[in-house]
């Protein structure tokens, strides 16, 4: 029970970055890497919506919020591939 809940937490909680995902996935155990993959995908789902509102935002005139460096984090755990 209490691995349920820990499961459930991570997937709705935890964060990585790309870099760190697949440092992760390619060393965890193959029941694991399903979740690993989830997490990583939400991630990737999270900053595409908040770019996609920062962007309707900034057309508006609204340039404030934090999306800029989560974007930056992102895109450099993307170098070299």
């Amino acid at each position: 029970m209490q691995r349920a809940i820990f499961v459930r937490w991570m997937k709705s909680q935890v964060s990585l970055c790309l870099s760190h995902s697949r440092k992760r996935h390619d060393h965890a155990p193959l029941k694991m890497r399903r979740l690993i993959d989830e997490i990583a995908e939400r991630a990737r789902t999270e900053l595409k919506q908040e770019l996609g509102d920062f962007l309707k935002h900034t057309k508006q005139g609204d340039h404030t919020g934090g999306i800029l460096g989560r974007a930056a984090a992102f895109l450099v755990s993307r170098r070299g591939r």
